[in-house]
């Protein structure tokens, strides 16, 4: 019987240690789920834009936001306008599809608090509020807009000069809204002339698509292209409006590479090799197929490194 005891009672110490190591074991994994969160968390806070934004409590005019996919100019959704704004090209029977219309100046941000779930707002000032930004536990979750705002209109209100930037994709991934896209222009080209700025919209309106003089009046890169941004009166809020086009010697090197590119897909049935646009970055080249019964259809997935003319998606 004492033998017995003594092998019961080694059974239990030994169950006793292997529930203590268990308990261990998921105090540990407690503790580490605990301080990955926490990395996390200080990670995406760190890198959350705006830290610098001013607190300025919820504002009065809080509700009079609406998420941007309900927000309509003249009957048409931010989707719609994205999809059928183009612009005529000089010279060519192919027109540039931006599908981008307007860009909000986000360098002037304001919070209704400091903390994990922030709402950011842009504006002149707390009284002039164009559009928010709602983050969720540090991510960004959507934008919306102030339903009172009235967007401003090349040609009906008072340009007051021009933003030139050189990467189109920078401009067009800078935030998660798809619509209005909330950019910074500080570190771009500004021509702060109001008659080069009439100029620039007169073309616009008259559907010239030549802006190739702009070259004159800043310091061109013949190597890539500039989008033209209008600067309004007392406006946040800007309108592209055109590109001066970059000079390309290797057209025809360029497009062979990206017509490939679509053949190695498959898409060489519904687009049209002779109907082509390149848009120049400082990195890449981005050419578009257009099919031929429509200027709105093309194939926007070819994207050539400029160094090797090799397709790389993640320029």
């Amino acid at each position: 019987m004492a033998v017995k005891r003594r092998i019961g009672s080694i059974t239990g110490k030994i169950f006793l240690v292997m529930f203590i190591v268990a308990m261990l074991g998921l105090v540990a994994f407690g503790i580490f789920i605990l301080v990955a969160d926490s990395e996390d968390k200080q990670t995406r806070s760190a890198a959350m834009p705006y830290q610098d934004a001013v607190v300025i409590g919820i504002p009065e005019t809080a509700n009079n936001f609406i998420d941007e996919w309900e927000y309509t100019i003249n009957g048409q959704s931010f989707e719609e306008i994205a999809e059928t704004y183009a612009l005529p090209e000089a010279d060519s029977d192919i027109i540039f599809y931006p599908g981008i219309k307007y860009v909000a100046d986000d360098s002037n941000a304001m919070t209704d608090y400091k903390g994990m779930n922030q709402t950011f707002y842009f504006g002149k000032d707390k009284d002039n509020l164009v559009c928010a930004l709602e983050t969720y536990n540090y991510y960004t979750r959507s934008t919306h807009i102030n339903k009172n705002y009235v967007f401003p209109e090349a040609g009906e209100n008072k340009a007051v000069g021009l933003i030139l930037c050189d990467d189109y994709d920078y401009l067009a991934d800078y935030t998660t809204s798809k619509e209005l896209h909330l950019f910074d222009p500080a570190d771009e080209i500004h021509i702060d002339d109001p008659a080069i700025a009439e100029r620039a919209v007169n073309e616009y309106i008259t559907e010239t698509g030549d802006f190739s003089w702009l070259k004159e009046d800043f310091d061109f890169e013949n190597d890539r292209d500039y989008i033209i941004l209008v600067k309004f009166e007392n406006e946040i809020v800007y309108q592209l409006i055109g590109r001066v086009k970059a000079d390309i010697s290797n057209r025809e090197e360029i497009v062979s590479a990206a017509w490939k590119e679509v053949c190695d897909r498959g898409g060489q049935q519904n687009y049209n090799k002779e109907r082509y646009d390149i848009f120049v970055t400082k990195n890449s080249y981005r050419v578009r197929f257009f099919a031929d019964d429509s200027e709105y259809k093309y194939h926007d997935l070819v994207k050539l490194e400029k160094s090797t003319l090799k397709p790389n998606y993640n320029l």
